[in-house]
């Protein structure tokens, strides 16, 4: 009887011991549970999207989106220049300031099109 005891005993020690976690295996909780970064989030007009930046400057050059009826499938849109501005637009378009060395740059696009149009926002005169 005294045999069986003391093997409860040491087995429960071993299981105790070997379930206690020191601090060197452990996964830090901040790495772990990191917030992701998401900056200058807006959504859709009409609600199916929401749209934002990983670097809040915009030197990525990539706008992320991400669609209401596939939530966990990130898309992207990439630009040539420096993302500095965005705004939505009905029916999907959008326009963005590009900056390109040291001048600023307007285009309209739309989700679906890689095309991107410039806006002459000073017309010149014919």
């Amino acid at each position: 009887m005294k045999y069986r005891i003391t093997c409860w005993l040491l087995l429960l020690v071993f299981g105790l011991s070997a379930q206690t976690p020191s601090a060197d295996n452990l996964i830090p909780r901040t790495l772990f549970f990191k917030e992701k970064t998401k900056s200058n989030v807006r959504l859709s007009l009409d609600g199916s999207t929401v749209f934002y930046q990983k670097k809040a400057d915009g030197s990525d050059s990539t706008l992320y989106y991400v669609q209401g009826n596939f939530p966990l499938h990130e898309k992207k849109r990439h630009f040539d220049g420096k993302l500095t501005n965005w705004h939505l637009l009905y029916e999907g378009g959008l326009m963005v300031v590009l900056q390109r060395d040291t001048s600023f740059e307007l285009y309209s696009t739309s989700l679906t099109s890689n095309k991107l149009r410039k806006v002459n926002f000073f017309p010149s005169k014919a």
